[in-house]
């Protein structure tokens, strides 16, 4: 018997229910968007509006952000948390108990690792890589030439490489 991935879907100011992730109609009247190919682990939060596309990995208990978009090919780890309206390129890692803020974009390829924090309104070019337990700040933006060492801290509204 197979099991249900069992998920968890906005009902209304931040009220969730628990649904199948079969259940096309309840994704679908969220205004969920999700492509082919997508693994979602159990206790993951998807709020309304969300776009998540093909070949995608989301672990356990990950929250996803309302209006979030998440490209082809990325990987969630387990307790990561992903900001309203954040953009996360095609092919990014995203390491267990990651958070992305409300709007930042990640760029193609980048990576972010386990226990990282990026600010609201950051930007993580593409390849860049940032270490474990790193912290980003606020509208900070992170070059692709340049790699942020683990649990280093660049301040807000700063230009690395």
């Amino acid at each position: 018997m197979e099991q249900k991935t069992m998920v968890y879907l906005c009902v209304g100011n931040e009220n969730w229910k628990e649904f199948d992730l079969a259940d096309a109609k309840a994704l679908g009247e969220r205004g969920i968007l999700m492509g082919k190919g997508v693994k979602i682990g159990n206790g993951t939060k998807i709020g309304n509006f969300a776009k998540i596309y093909s070949g995608t990995e989301i672990g356990h208990g990950v929250y996803i952000g309302k209006g979030a978009e998440i490209g082809h090919g990325v990987y969630i780890g387990k307790g990561a948390e992903i900001g309203h309206d954040a953009v996360i390129g095609y092919g990014v890692y995203i390491g267990q108990d990651a958070k992305i803020g409300y709007g930042a974009k990640i760029g193609n390829d980048a990576k972010i690792g386990n226990g990282a924090k990026i600010g609201n309104d950051a930007y993580i070019k593409d390849n860049a890589d940032v270490g474990d337990e790193a912290r980003i700040g606020y509208g900070a933006t992170i070059g692709n030439i340049t790699g942020v060492p683990a649990g280093f801290r660049v301040p807000a509204r700063t230009c690395a490489g």
